[in-house]
């Protein structure tokens, strides 16, 4: 296997240290970053280039997006015309394109595999809610609650906060777009989203041109509504997650970085409830989503968020932002 990891930031480097777990040695890395590329090849064994088009006349058999947001489909694209299956990080971009659709009919043509990465997918406490939805156990789905907090500086600590993607508008920030792990799972529970409502704003005072905080409302087409929290704000990291089924309720909360701690409930009508304590590995719903991308290259799995789910979320998001902005509700998918 052949591997092409394309931006050396901490997503890549996290991306190439994990293939390495897994096997695969034969690794190129690209950046146009001089200082950025030459750190990543002195500390990893990995081939070292500057344009992307240099790197992919070596035909890696998959390469991983790991670019600012604004930069993904353009790089994604040129992989996909070499014949390169794809590993894109959410979101999938910016704003709705035309360039969304030629990715699609490319990867159609070329028979290649594309794997949108949102590694909330593979979070033990997620997987667990998701798996209780689709076994039934709490019945269906009647409401959700979702919430995300992280304070912005201390996302990246390496990194000035003010010189990070996620703080700048025109680079594909703000929370709601850095965040879409949330709207993501949300939308893998109840299907697809029919409206948006969002109050959002920078509250803070960051030296950012993007939303820190929002609030938004999600109605789905079977009339069920979601509720999603995310702010930049929390000083510890947050996540949690409350489902409300016609048989019981699950709720989920972890908080910490490394480590983090983790707790899931089960109640029913005549149970107390079924209390679940774990600590997660931080870096497990990664390592899982490559080994998940690896099957989906040798054909033992299909990509569990491709270009159409990304898409969808995108919208959800963008629906969001054009929410803060009119004050209205947003109509998503057509409707």
């Amino acid at each position: 296997m052949q591997a092409l990891v394309v931006g050396c930031g901490s997503i890549g480097k996290r991306h190439i240290e994990n293939l390495l777990t897994l096997g695969v040695v034969d690794i190129g890395v690209c950046d146009t970053n001089a200082k950025q590329l030459k750190d990543v090849c002195d500390q990893y064994p990995v081939k070292g280039y500057m344009d992307l088009q240099d790197a992919l006349t070596d035909r890696p058999q998959v390469t991983l997006i790991c670019t600012p947001t604004h930069h993904h489909l353009p790089a994604a694209l040129a992989a996909a015309k070499a014949g390169s299956h794809l590993f894109i990080e959410k979101p999938l971009s910016n704003k709705l394109s035309d360039d969304i659709e030629h990715l699609t009919d490319v990867i159609a043509q070329q028979g290649l595999e594309c794997l949108v990465g949102c590694n909330m997918r593979f979070h033990p406490a997620v997987v667990r809610m998701h798996k209780a939805i689709e076994s039934g156990l709490t019945g269906d789905p009647l409401s959700l609650r979702a919430h995300y907090g992280h304070y912005l500086p201390n996302w990246r600590p390496q990194q000035d906060y003010r010189l990070s993607y996620s703080s700048q508008r025109a680079l594909g920030g703000g929370i709601i777009l850095d965040a879409i792990h949330e709207i993501d799972y949300v939308q893998w529970f109840l299907g697809d989203a029919i409206e948006v409502f969002c109050y959002s704003q920078k509250i803070s005072d960051f030296d950012i041109d993007v939303e820190d905080c929002a609030d938004i409302l999600i109605k789905f087409a079977n009339d069920r509504v979601a509720s999603i929290h995310l702010d930049f704000l929390d000083r510890v990291k947050r996540r949690s997650g409350d489902m409300v089924g016609s048989k019981g309720t699950m709720v989920w909360h972890s908080t910490g970085k490394k480590p983090e701690y983790a707790t899931v409930e089960l109640h029913f009508d005549n149970d107390t409830g079924q209390i679940d304590q774990f600590e997660v590995d931080t870096n497990e719903p990664y390592l899982k989503e490559l080994e998940h991308l690896l099957r989906c290259i040798d054909g033992t799995d299909e990509p569990l968020l491709d270009i159409k789910g990304a898409t969808l979320d995108l919208k959800i998001a963008l629906a969001a932002i054009e929410s803060m902005t009119t004050g209205l509700p947003v109509k998503v998918n057509g409707n």
